[in-house]
């Protein structure tokens, strides 16, 4: 009896499903006209969760509207779909004098990670707006541009802190190894933010030149988030240049850098057995 009753209401999700898929968008796009941020942000979610068959209606409201926060709606809702028929329609978008809206569009053009986007992207990475360039920088190594090297390796120089942190963040997910040096340097940073996403950034970097010294340097930081990713950086890498450091931070740290550097320590031991 049970089963049936179970079978009953999962064919009736089915069913739902099944509608859900055929609704018309253009009610929702509506609502994104509402005053009620809680109704346009369920008839955002719906659109998005409509997939790659709101697209079209999506870009049509994006190009027609003459309503910023619509499109800044629109913008948002195309990049969670990453549908790349949005790429052409976005970038555009880079240039607008809302720099909500050209930000938001680097950010989903990013997320769509369309190479076509490329060109758009570096000459964003090069605009007056922060969040515009910050945006730009990581949408480019997510697109995995060959132009995105030289950027990404510029803007870990930028005067934002945002910037850098993008940057680095950049330099991580493409492994970039060629600018190791600079982000040692960026280890002594005097944004914390700035150094927690240098010593991640070494992490994936890896065991080159000057590398482990660096995190070994980042063992002494004052912020407690930056001891702890060089902790768990030297256990990635590996080299057992770091269990003398670790077993001192072990022996006189807090609580959590003593428990976080055994751990290393037994992790980085490990790694040397099984070699």
């Amino acid at each position: 009896m049970r089963r049936c009753i179970y079978l009953s209401v999962l064919g009736c999700l089915i069913l739902l499903l099944a509608c859900g898929t055929r609704e018309d968008p253009q009610r929702h796009i509506k609502n994104l006209y509402s005053w009620d941020e809680r109704v346009r942000l369920r008839a955002g979610n719906a659109l998005v969760l409509m997939g790659e068959k709101a697209v079209p209606a999506v870009i049509k409201e994006l190009e027609s509207s003459q309503n910023p926060q619509v499109k800044y709606i629109c913008v948002q809702i195309l990049g969670r779909i990453g549908d790349k028929r949005a790429t052409p329609h976005l970038i555009p978008f880079l240039k607008s004098q809302n720099r909500y809206i050209a930000a938001k569009a680097a950010e989903a053009l990013g997320i769509i990670a369309d190479q076509r986007a490329a060109g758009a992207l570096v000459e964003a990475a090069r605009d007056t707006c922060t969040d515009l360039r910050a945006n730009a920088v990581f949408a480019l190594a997510k697109t995995k541009s060959p132009q995105a090297w030289e950027v990404i390796s510029k803007s870990l120089n930028d005067p934002s802190v945002k910037v850098r942190v993008k940057a680095l963040q950049a330099v991580g997910r493409c492994r970039y190894s060629q600018v190791a040096p600079r982000v040692i340097q960026m280890v002594s940073d005097p944004s914390p933010l700035v150094r927690l996403k240098a010593v991640q950034a070494l992490r994936w970097i890896g065991d080159k030149p000057g590398v482990v010294d660096a995190l070994i340097k980042a063992l002494e930081d004052s912020r407690l988030s930056v001891r702890l990713q060089a902790i768990t950086s030297l256990q990635v890498i590996g080299n057992p240049k770091a269990i003398v450091p670790l077993e001192k931070l072990a022996a006189r740290g807090g609580e959590r850098d003593r428990r976080a550097a055994k751990w290393a320590i037994e992790e980085i031991k490990k790694q040397m057995e099984r070699k």
